[in-house]
């Protein structure tokens, strides 16, 4: 995955304190989709992940695996 994709993250202790473009260091658990309205006024579909494996509802299917499975990690 290259840095500029689009990610959302819940359940992160400080997600208060992040803005677009920050790098954190998390173990992160897909969770589905999340749609929100662009500034442009679109609707946008972004992958979405959790903080907390407990609170998992919406396991990746076929798909997301092999991109997951693809999927390598960023340096330090």
């Amino acid at each position: 995955m290259t840095s500029n994709h689009c990610l959302h993250f819940t359940d992160y202790a400080r997600e208060g304190n992040v803005v677009d473009g920050d790098v954190i260091r998390v173990a992160a658990y897909s969770n589905g989709k999340y749609t929100y309205t662009a500034v442009s006024g679109g609707s946008k579909t972004v992958r979405q992940f959790t903080c907390n494996v407990n609170l998992v509802v919406a396991t990746p299917d076929e798909n997301e695996m092999k991109d997951i499975k693809l999927a390598r990690p960023v340096g330090p």
